[in-house]
């Protein structure tokens, strides 16, 4: 049975509540298991609006199941987005607490900073590069607020696809002599408290300002 519009706002009001006091809620497909794709966006859309209302700024987008592996593990056959807001920006080097987190992920990221707009249909790698001022590199600290491992990616959309945090590199690079296929990174162990989770990089495209 779909959710009803009251039923959206609800869980959106939810996993808001449950992000602004860092206590989990239960997996909404725990909940409702026939909850859909479509639904899932139209309770991230719900937060972003609300976000917005409360004078926060969108200042790029996530992108998240990149692997075909990753999208066969949580049902879909492309990969889903969220939104980061400028809350969402550690500076370089800044400590992070964990009382702001419940299960947080380290994950190394490319990010994009685009000088253009970049609009689809179509949007292929030429178009993205055209539009890209330089990238940067980036640790996105991505976190959930359910209680239970996330099983599908209705859970994992409704809570803006697992965005918590983003910690910026300090230079720019221009892309017009970078095979991006060919970059790498090396993330080392620090602090005993806090061990590096593996995870395959994915994109953060972030509009210039």
């Amino acid at each position: 049975m779909p959710l009803e519009e009251k039923q959206l706002d609800e869980l959106s009001r939810e996993v808001m509540e449950a992000q602004r006091t860092v206590t989990a809620i239960t997996n909404f497909t725990d909940r409702f298991p026939e909850i859909t794709i479509p639904e899932a966006y139209a309770i991230q859309l719900r937060s972003l609006q609300t976000r917005l209302k409360n004078g926060e700024l969108v200042v790029g987008r996530k992108i998240g199941l990149c692997a075909k592996a990753n999208q066969q593990l949580f049902g879909v056959n492309e990969p889903i987005y969220g939104h980061l807001f400028d809350s969402m920006v550690v500076p370089e080097g800044e400590p992070i607490s964990m009382s702001r987190l419940l299960h947080p992920v380290i994950e190394p990221e490319i990010c994009f900073v685009l000088k253009d707009a970049l609009k689809g249909p179509g949007a292929d790698v030429a178009k993205v590069l055209a539009v890209t001022a330089g990238v940067m590199p980036a640790f996105e600290i991505a976190d959930s607020r359910f209680k239970e491992r996330r099983k599908k990616a209705q859970d994992l959309i409704s809570e803006n696809s697992g965005a918590a945090m983003v910690m910026l590199g300090g230079q720019l690079t221009p892309v017009d002599n970078i095979d991006l296929r060919l970059v790498g990174m090396v993330l080392e162990k620090m602090v005993k408290s806090l061990p590096p989770v593996p995870a395959l990089p994915c994109w953060a495209i972030l509009p210039s300002q």
